[in-house]
């Protein structure tokens, strides 16, 4: 069957690929560069149970040891496209991927992310999608460790993505412009009763259409 979709794709696509390895760094600027991203097919080649938990936004979930050769061929159209390709950080399954997608000629760019996804959350987690039910329990460690601290944690430097256009963060967050700017942040809602005024710098008037205070109040209620 790789045979097969093998010879299809040479007679459709026969000119040279690029494949290589670049670092986490590399792929978030790709990642965050409006043309870019357009341009670019990312694979994730975890365990379904580890991708379902945490993984980068808009990345297809492939499973090394049961690939349909003839299901890879949908790609087929993405041709032009930058393939990106993490895995657990061991690299071995990323690269037998990519050696596979080289052979099936679907992509012209080919390019394994070193140190897998680990690396990619370290250095970009405003790409990388949590599970709400993880994000609540690390916001509790956060919210011990922080306790709405002016200055943001090292291993936390950027707010969290849960949906495209939607972030959610600390008071440290929303007091860096640099951040703000970075992730073309325009408009804070406020949901902490600790926190009564807009961020230090963001605004000067407290009813500015870029910040909104809105605390949010979560009641446990048990039955008897």
């Amino acid at each position: 069957m790789l045979a097969n979709a093998q010879a299809k794709q040479k007679l459709l696509y026969p000119s040279s690929i690029l494949t290589s390895a670049i670092s986490a760094q590399q792929f978030s600027e790709i990642f965050q560069s409006d043309f870019l991203r357009r341009w670019l097919v990312i694979f994730d080649v975890r365990n379904r149970a580890d991708f379902f938990e945490t993984h980068v936004f808009g990345a297809f979930n492939i499973d090394i040891g049961s690939i349909n050769a003839q299901a890879m061929l949908k790609f087929r159209e993405t041709y032009d496209y930058i393939c990106c390709i993490y895995d657990d950080g061991l690299g071995k399954s990323a690269i037998l991927l990519a050696g596979i997608l080289a052979k099936l000629r679907i992509f012209s760019t080919l390019l394994v992310i070193r140190g897998g996804y680990q690396a990619l959350h370290e250095i970009a987690p405003q790409i990388c999608y949590v599970k709400v039910s993880r994000l609540r329990t690390r916001m509790k460690s956060l919210r011990r460790r922080d306790s709405f601290s002016t200055l943001p944690l090292a291993d936390t430097e950027y707010p969290a993505q849960i949906m495209q256009f939607l972030y959610i963060g600390s008071a440290a967050h929303a007091s860096n412009i640099d951040i703000l700017d970075q992730l073309n942040i325009g408009l804070l809602v406020n949901c902490a009763a600790e926190i009564d005024i807009p961020p230090t710098e963001l605004s000067e008037n407290e009813n500015s259409s870029n910040y909104k205070n809105s605390p949010l109040f979560i009641f446990n209620q048990k039955k008897d």
